[in-house]
């Protein structure tokens, strides 16, 4: 983990990545059956900073690469931000929170949402993360959304409003301008009549 920090910091956002996925899978799901509640917080914690990091790895290798290339690393930073998501997002909290070692991967996997769910922050990272992922993918209403979740547990954030905002006037300008929209679809249309007029 600590070697992934480190070349985040450098920027060397390809070994970051690789880091980040290492440490992630240093530990397998079975090795924490029948562990205390502790353990298996630590492992939470781990795994969430681990996914929260590569997401952003990805992110910036997207940036720095050509618009093509940067698709694959935007994917990727999308799927590692759901995978914490589905792992780690809220359990409901109905049954009473009393621990008993995890028996099942389904147990353990309950127990991690349960572990997670006590601090927040990191999953207004995450949705931020996909939101950018998704808005680069060029999925605006996911964006949207994501970035509205992200600032409804986080309201004071200054850099997930702003992204917010900005993405919403880029969504009203294109609502504006439909022939921007439909761009493909008029020079097809354009390109069809000139065909028929020329053979008319």
């Amino acid at each position: 983990m600590e070697v992934g920090r480190s070349d985040l910091q450098r920027g060397a956002f390809a070994q970051g990545r690789q880091a980040f996925r290492r440490s992630r899978a240093a530990l397998p799901e079975k090795l924490l059956l029948k562990r205390s509640e502790e353990e298996i917080a630590r492992f939470a914690a781990l795994e969430r900073a681990s996914l929260l990091n590569q997401a952003l790895c990805c992110l910036k290798l997207g940036d720095s690469v050509d618009p093509k290339e940067g698709l694959q690393h935007f994917r990727s930073a999308e799927a590692a931000a759901d995978e914490l998501l589905q792992r780690h997002g809220n359990a409901l909290l109905e049954e009473p929170l009393l621990f008993s070692a995890p028996q099942s991967i389904p147990e353990l996997q309950t127990m991690l949402r349960r572990v997670s769910g006590a601090n927040e922050t990191w999953q207004a990272k995450a949705y931020f993360r996909r939101g950018s992922a998704r808005e680069r993918l060029q999925y605006m209403a996911a964006a949207l959304e994501d970035y509205e979740a992200a600032l409804q547990i986080e309201p004071g954030d200054k850099i997930i409003t702003k992204q917010l905002h900005a993405l919403r006037n880029r969504q009203r300008k294109t609502e504006l301008k439909p022939e921007k929209m439909f761009a493909g679809i008029l020079q097809r249309e354009r390109m069809e009549r000139e065909k028929e007029e020329a053979a008319a």
